[in-house]
């Protein structure tokens, strides 16, 4: 982690009085679980699989702060993994979010912080990293956010914000294998295809009704991308945008999201063209059941190059609860244009929890990642269940078993793996 999320929390406290910084109620939580693992292919290779015994050390930390004019909010996951005999080199992933926002002048002017270290794929089209998986085409993602802006209250119904946001974005230097702490300087240090991004944004909201809002705003962002492409190409640019749209909460249960507009980027290297932008969602509940849809048409980076392209992503889901258990479907589609090319990737899922007593719960899952004749990528198949006991409110013991089978793409890599963990979590 850098010194500039020390330097910008420290600049945000030392503008508020200390009596203020200080005021209001805070939280503490911490955890440890402990893991044994049997995992019957290491290295995830089609041939020669090699077995070997992991041992999880898996801390877990959160702590709360709001009062006064501040609130901070900071949580941290790690999973340490230790191979008994050697046969894949020791793992260790981190899921780390820092948050401070502060209200620096009454009701005007405030200041966010943010830092946020996670796993993500190195293909941008195959959405969120599934749970339990692999750290197999991953790399760590660490994004430090700081933004000062002003904020007007014209009315009851009507406020506006305006100001400034940069982004620090970067991704270890290799796919897989991990630091024991993140971001020390070695072979997976946080210098791999850094983007600084300079924003200015300004938003005005308006409640027209209890239940109806509307948005409008345009924002100006300019990303600097340290490395250029394996063609020499420089994936730098400057994106106008601006966006109109709202939030309906049409029934008690029923609530609309929507906010598209116009998007005009231009690279440093290659041609301008203009794109849409769209976010949208309905979500919805009727009796026990849920569902929600959603449409979007946003930009996100991409790992392997630093840049910053366009993908589509559309997709559903309906939850049902019983009286002892609760199932889970859905269906996504992400697409994601990479210099021409595009990468599709269809994903199913279900999830299934059936409670035997208030202590005992027992889960099964399954996802299928199928690609839509996209790159070098194949189909993969998740399966999962497990079975948890609860020693009291914050402590437990379970088993799960998990496999990931990956048919061959172009790469010709096709492999699966089994396994198989027991293991146990204590919060204080």
């Amino acid at each position: 982690m850098r010194t500039l999320t020390l330097y910008a929390l420290l600049l945000a406290f030392g503008l508020l009085r200390p009596a203020a910084a200080l005021a209001g109620e805070s939280s503490f939580e911490a955890g440890i679980g402990f893991g044994g693992e049997y995992n019957d292919n290491v290295g995830e290779t089609a041939h020669n699989k090699k077995a070997d015994f992991v041992t999880h050390i898996k801390p877990n930390l959160s702590f709360r702060h709001e009062g006064g004019r501040i609130t901070l909010l900071g949580t941290y996951r790690g999973d340490y993994q230790f191979y008994t005999q050697g046969n894949a080199q020791d793992d260790y992933m981190h899921y780390l979010n820092l948050s401070l926002s502060a209200e620096v002048v009454e009701n005007l002017f405030f200041i966010d912080v943010m830092e946020d270290l996670q796993p993500v794929y190195t293909n941008p089209a195959r959405g969120d990293v599934i749970e339990g998986d692999t750290m197999m085409d991953m790399v760590n993602r660490n994004t430090f956010v700081v933004s000062p802006y002003f904020r007007l209250h014209f009315s009851d119904r009507t406020d506006a914000r305006f100001g400034y946001r940069f982004t620090d974005l970067r991704y270890s230097a290799g796919e897989g294998r991990h630091t024991f702490i993140p971001g020390l300087d070695g072979e997976y240090d946080f210098n791999s295809r850094v983007s600084l991004q300079h924003a200015l944004f300004a938003e005005i909201n308006h409640a027209l009704t209890d239940r109806l809002s509307l948005t409008a705003g345009m924002d100006v962002i300019r990303y600097d991308v340290e490395e250029t492409q394996t063609d020499g190409t420089d994936p730098s640019l400057t994106r106008y945008r601006a966006y109109a749209g709202g939030t309906w909460e049409a029934a008690e249960d029923v609530v609309v999201k929507v906010q598209a507009g116009p998007s005009y980027s231009m690279p440093d290297s290659g041609d301008s063209k203009m794109q849409p932008y769209l976010i949208s969602s309905v979500a919805w509940q009727v009796g026990r059941s849920e569902f929600g849809l959603s449409y979007d048409i946003d930009y996100y980076d991409d790992p392997q190059t630093g840049g910053n392209s366009q993908r589509t992503s559309y997709g559903g889901w309906w939850k049902k609860s019983f009286d002892r258990s609760e199932l889970r479907l859905g269906l996504a589609y992400n697409s994601y244009d990479r210099d021409g090319s595009t990468d599709e990737y269809l994903r199913p899922s279900f999830s299934y929890s059936y409670d035997f007593t208030e202590r005992l719960k027992a889960t099964v899952s399954g996802t299928a990642e199928l690609s839509q004749g996209s790159s070098q990528y194949g189909d993969t198949y998740y399966a999962n269940a497990g079975l948890q006991y609860e020693l009291d409110e914050k402590s437990w013991v379970g088993i799960t078993y998990r496999r990931k089978t990956v048919d061959s793409g172009s790469n010709g890599r096709a492999y699966d793996i089994n396994r198989v963990m027991l293991e146990v979590y204590f919060a204080f």
